[in-house]
């Protein structure tokens, strides 16, 4: 899958909405993650089928730049997009939120995750190809039953390094 920016559409609800009149704080990580979380469904990935084998996908660090607040009503998307970082260990979710009708930008967001091996207590390398990076990466592969259909011989385009 080649690195494209995914979007998705938004509209402020009522209880989001703080004394101020304007979206509280709290709330753009949650637009954020259900953003992040379709994306990766959308690439194959799927949180619970990794959480119960072991693999834990989980977020290190994260960094919010706010440009302009969102307000009743608004109707915005949130766009994201996987970046490399300077380790084969992690990855990062570069993300905007941006208002639908004109297209402001409201936030910034950088998400660095990785995925933990619960069983082994290490952390893995997820194959940088598998989501849409440098292609001239040497993989070993590792064969993963979630990712082989049940009774089938198919096998995910993922591969792991474990380290």
């Amino acid at each position: 899958m080649e690195n494209s920016v995914f979007k998705e559409q938004f509209e402020v609800r009522d209880n989001e909405i703080d004394i101020q009149g304007i979206v509280n704080n709290s709330n753009y990580m949650i637009y954020l993650g259900h953003a992040r979380h379709n994306f990766v469904k959308k690439m194959g990935i799927d949180f619970i089928e990794y959480a119960k084998n072991g693999l834990n996908l989980v977020v290190a660090s994260c960094s919010l730049n706010f440009k302009h607040p969102l307000k009743p009503n608004d109707q915005f998307y949130v766009t994201c997009q996987i970046k490399p970082t300077d380790s084969a260990l992690r990855f990062t979710f570069y993300q905007e939120i941006r208002l639908t009708e004109s297209d402001k930008l409201v936030l910034t967001a950088d998400f660095v995750a990785t995925c933990i091996n619960e069983k082994a207590k290490r952390i893995i390398n997820i194959a940088l190809m598998c989501l849409g990076m440098d292609r001239s990466i040497s993989i070993i592969l590792v064969p993963f039953e979630p990712f082989c259909g049940i009774g089938t011989s198919k096998t995910f385009p993922c591969t792991f390094i474990l380290f």
